[in-house]
């Protein structure tokens, strides 16, 4: 499984495959991060950057959508790689303009498969936005 890009342009500071995103949706469960798994699995892959913030960074830039996993989100179908930026932008590359997605918004409205969105970092967010994201990214819920 293949977590990061084999080629990276210049600006981008961490790159997902969609393995990746699924692998960070994953370790977002409590088991991981409690027994610390999570921040090593961050950190050899993606050094710098935590769970949190590579999650709402993926959830601003629309690469996730709702699902039935433990976390809430599923990574959109369309979606094969996903960028953040140095610039604090992140970019979403889709397999093609014509992929078929299940999502009610489309992520491929810009030219090369993909569009710019700043990336939001939990400090950004207000009470209610970070309650609602860590409800839903960090809980096990039943539905």
């Amino acid at each position: 499984m293949q977590l990061t890009p084999t080629h990276l342009p210049a600006d981008v500071r961490w790159g997902f495959t969609r393995e990746g995103l699924e692998s960070v949706l994953h370790h977002a469960h409590p088991i991981p991060l409690g027994r610390g798994f999570t921040a090593a699995h961050m950190a050899a892959n993606w050094p710098g950057l935590s769970i949190g913030e590579a999650i709402a960074a993926a959830h601003q830039g629309k690469a996730l959508s709702k699902s039935d996993h433990f976390s809430g989100y599923g990574v959109r179908k369309s979606i094969t790689e996903f960028h953040i930026l140095h610039d604090g932008t992140n970019r979403v590359v889709c397999a093609t303009k014509d992929a078929p997605t299940n999502d009610e918004t489309d992520v491929n409205d810009a030219a090369q498969g993909g569009f710019l969105a700043p990336a939001a970092t939990l400090a950004d967010m207000s009470r209610d936005e970070l309650r609602e994201f860590l409800r839903n990214a960090f809980s096990c819920r039943k539905e």
